[in-house]
């Protein structure tokens, strides 16, 4: 099937190009190589670099000619470069996704969702970071974590509801509920 092929072709990809990928897919067919820098723990031009075995594929699309700037700019250059990047089909992000092992993905997301809240403080992290967390919350060992996990999925939900998304509201509620126990019953 074209995931099986997709796949095989990644596999030939460097190292590091399939890791940045890996992560890529987590985060959506388009990607900001700025954000993938914060998930994937690397500047933005270290990202470009990395990218690069898969724009010449033809695996990754540029959605503009600014990201040829990247690799050449230092890190805080480089965030001026507002670049945005796309998986060729969704069959290539599908296969960048299944890079990572099934055992891997939920420490993967979980990652990537503290990262991406921490990089914006005091903020309700959005839908994103929300299902980034909803992902990897089976390793989430802190009851106080899983507790601010609840609130946002609570505030998900009520998100949703107010934008007439009844069936996305009811799911993150029944998320909340289930990141619950029997005292937060009583306390909120």
């Amino acid at each position: 099937n074209v995931v099986a092929l997709m796949l095989e072709q990644l596999r030939r990809l460097p190292p590091d190009t399939r890791d940045v990928l890996g992560t890529a897919a987590c985060l959506g067919n388009r990607f900001d190589p700025h954000l993938l820098g914060v998930a994937s723990l690397r500047s933005t031009p270290a990202v470009a670099r990395a990218l690069h075995p898969a724009l010449e594929a033809g695996l990754v699309l540029p959605r503009d000619a600014r990201y040829k700037w990247l690799p050449v700019l230092d890190a805080q250059e480089s965030e001026q470069v507002e670049a945005e990047f796309a998986f060729a089909h969704d069959r290539v992000q599908e296969a960048a996704y299944l890079l990572s092992s099934a055992e891997t993905r939920p420490a993967l997301h979980l990652r990537i969702a503290r990262l991406l809240r921490d990089a914006r403080p005091g903020q309700q992290p959005d839908f994103a970071v929300v299902n980034h967390f909803n992902l990897g919350q089976a390793l989430l060992e802190s009851p106080a974590e899983r507790a601010l996990l609840a609130g946002y999925n609570a505030r998900a939900s009520q998100q949703a509801a107010e934008a007439a998304s009844f069936d996305l509201a009811a799911h993150y509620a029944a998320q909340a509920v289930a990141l619950g126990d029997a005292a937060s019953w009583l306390t909120d």
